[in-house]
C-alpha cells in the first residue's frame, strides 16, 4: 500500500544540520500540536527550579554519553505559523521554551569525522513520546538576546524601548534600553544579554537559578565603530596575552535560569561617527563577543 511522504524538515541548497546548543542554553522547540491542537492559551512555569512537564508536554534529553535526562521547562504557548497568502496558509504549532540541561556532553572542539556524542530531544505528550530532534553538543553556542526571540515570555507586550524592530538586550545600569532615542555615553557601564554560553566552571543543577555571579575568565570581547555592523570573531585576546577589551564582568546572571550578563565599558567614538537615527542608522558601535567555539554581537547606538 503505497504511504504518504513524511513532513518536510527543512529546504535549500544543503543537508539541515542539527541545532547547535551548548549546557544550560536556552531555546525554543516548534512542534506540530497534538492531533493538530493547539494549547488554549500559553502555561508557564510556576517554580524555580523548573517543572520538567507543563500542561501535558514533557522533553528528555538522550545522547550516546550519559543517561536519559528530564529537561527543565520554561513555557508551553501555541503559534500560528502562516504564510502570507490569499486565504492565509497556517500550520498550528506548538512552542516549548526550555533549557538544556547541564548535564549534556559536548564534543570537543577541533574534531573531525562523527561527533563522540550524539544527542536528542525527544518530545511527548500524556506520556506519548514522538520523534525526536537532533541537536549538535557544543562547548558554548552563543546568542545575544532580542526583543524578536521567541524566548521571551508569552504574552510579552512590545511597548516603549521595546517597540519597532528587534533590539538586542544592551541596557543601561538601570536597567533602560539601549537605543537611538536613549544612547550610551563614553565611559558608561553597559549590560548584554545572552544565552548558550556554556559551563562556568561552578555547580548549577538544571533548572535552577545562579545563587550567585558566577564569572568566566574567557570572554573575549571586540569593538567596532561603524553604521549598522555586523558582529564578527573577536581577533585578539584580553592582556595580558593582547589588547582587546575586557569585560567588566562576563557569566551567569544571578536569580536566572540560563541567562548570561555582559558588563563592558563603552568606549569614546572617533571623531566623524554619525549618530543613529530613527530609520537608516539602527546601530554606530558594534559589541561583539566570543568563547571557544562560537561568537555574536550586538549594534548598539552610542552618542557621538
Amino acid at each position: 500500500t503505497p504511504r504518504a511522504p513524511g513532513r518536510i524538515l527543512g529546504a535549500g541548497y544543503s543537508v539541515p544540520p542539527p541545532l547547535k546548543v551548548a549546557p544550560g542554553q536556552v531555546i525554543t522547540l516548534f512542534v506540530h500540536s497534538p492531533n493538530g491542537i493547539q494549547p488554549e492559551r500559553g502555561f508557564t512555569a510556576d517554580s524555580i527550579p523548573l517543572p520538567v512537564s507543563i500542561n501535558g508536554f514533557a522533553v528528555k534529553l538522550e545522547q550516546t554519553f550519559g543517561a536519559t535526562v528530564e529537561v527543565p521547562l520554561f513555557a508551553v504557548y501555541p503559534v500560528d505559523d502562516c504564510v502570507g497568502l490569499n486565504p492565509s496558509v497556517c500550520t498550528d504549532l506548538t512552542a516549548i521554551t526550555l533549557q538544556i540541561p547541564w548535564e549534556l556532553v559536548n564534543n570537543r572542539s577541533g574534531g573531525g569525522g562523527r561527533p563522540e556524542n550524539f544527542a536528542l530531544l525527544r518530545v511527548s505528550y500524556q506520556g506519548v513520546a514522538g520523534d525526536a530532534f537532533p541537536i549538535q553538543p557544543e562547548s558554548d553556542s552563543i546568542h545575544i538576546i532580542n526583543s524578536c526571540d521567541s524566548t521571551m515570555p508569552p504574552g510579552f507586550e512590545r511597548v516603549g524601548d521595546f517597540a519597532g524592530g528587534c533590539r538586542p538586550l544592551v541596557t543601561h545600569l538601570d536597567g533602560r534600553l539601549v537605543t537611538a532615542a536613549n544612547p550610551a555615553t563614553a565611559g558608561e557601564t553597559l549590560v548584554m544579554y545572552a544565552f548558550g554560553l556554556g559551563h562556568t566552571g561552578a555547580s548549577v543543577r538544571s533548572g535552577d537559578t545562579a545563587r550567585a555571579p558566577i564569572g568566566l575568565t574567557d570572554v573575549s570581547l571586540q569593538f567596532n565603530a561603524g553604521v549598522n555592523l555586523a558582529p564578527v570573531r573577536p581577533t585578539a585576546l584580553p592582556p595580558p596575552a593582547g589588547n582587546a577589551p575586557i569585560p567588566v564582568f562576563a557569566g551567569l546572571t544571578p536569580s536566572q535560569v540560563g541567562l548570561y550578563q555582559i558588563a563592558f565599558t563603552v568606549p569614546a567614538l572617533a571623531a566623524g561617527t554619525p549618530a543613529c537615527t530613527a530609520s537608516t542608522i539602527a546601530s554606530n558601535f558594534t559589541v561583539s563577543m566570543g568563547r571557544a567555539q562560537s561568537f555574536d554581537g550586538a549594534g548598539i547606538c552610542i552618542q557621538p
